[in-house]
């Protein structure tokens, strides 16, 4: 499916029937599987089997068409959701990025530790420059727990949680349901949700987060793999 940068901005997200092919998707899961983890595992960046699937064509081309050709990933997240690890979260936007030291900067709040990894919250302008892609390992159905967008609520900058809830009644919600090897591309503040799998399905998704510029104030990334 050819990406469609209007509908992207406008909306937030753009849906892409089949970026890796089912062998591509097996044989991650085969590699990432060996990893101990219940509900899923942080800082993936450097791990070899992800950096294979950054390495392939049709993310590449994805990724470029969306912010340029200077992109690189900087964060990689596997989340496993199954009937031992069957996780829910509310309405939220993902407004913390991980970099390698902990430096006072003015505007940039919500300093945190996640496995080792300092993280920070930038200012909206930041964050509004940043993609996501979300990479479904397995079939994504609509019993499985599946991730629910705000369409066009990206445009609200950075809001409060207390918020994220009340917009959820004035905004479209659009369902993300799709075959193994299919993804998301979205904007890192839409509004999104998932909730508890109501059938047995397990529902594992690479989640992956871009950007095509350094940081500024002498903050720097904590990985980068171009």
């Amino acid at each position: 499916m050819k990406f469609d940068a209007d509908t992207f901005e406008q909306d937030g997200f753009f849906f892409c029937d089949s970026l890796i092919d089912a062998i591509a998707c097996r044989d991650l899961c085969a590699q990432l599987d060996r990893l101990e983890h219940r509900a899923g595992q942080r800082h993936l960046i450097d791990d070899p089997a992800v950096i294979k699937v950054l390495a392939n064509p049709a993310l590449i081309n994805l990724i470029h068409a969306a912010i340029g050709n200077h992109a690189f990933a900087y964060k990689a997240t596997l989340f496993d959701k199954s009937t031992d690890a069957n996780w829910l979260v509310a309405w939220h936007q993902d407004i913390s990025i991980p970099v390698a030291i902990h430096c006072k900067v003015a505007g940039w709040s919500g300093w945190s530790v996640k496995g080792g990894v300092d993280y920070v919250q930038p200012p909206a302008e930041v964050l509004s420059s940043l993609i996501a892609l979300r990479i479904h390992l397995d079939e994504c159905t609509a019993s499985n727990g599946p991730l629910r967008v705000l369409k066009a609520s990206h445009r609200l900058g950075r809001v409060s949680h207390e918020q994220c809830a009340a917009f959820a009644a004035s905004y479209e919600e659009q369902v993300v349901i799709g075959g193994m090897g299919s993804a998301l591309l979205m904007r890192p503040l839409l509004l999104h949700v998932s909730s508890k799998a109501i059938a047995y399905e397990r529902r594992r998704v690479l989640h992956l987060e871009f950007a095509g510029f350094a940081l500024p104030h002498g903050l720097q990334w904590h990985r980068k793999q171009v």
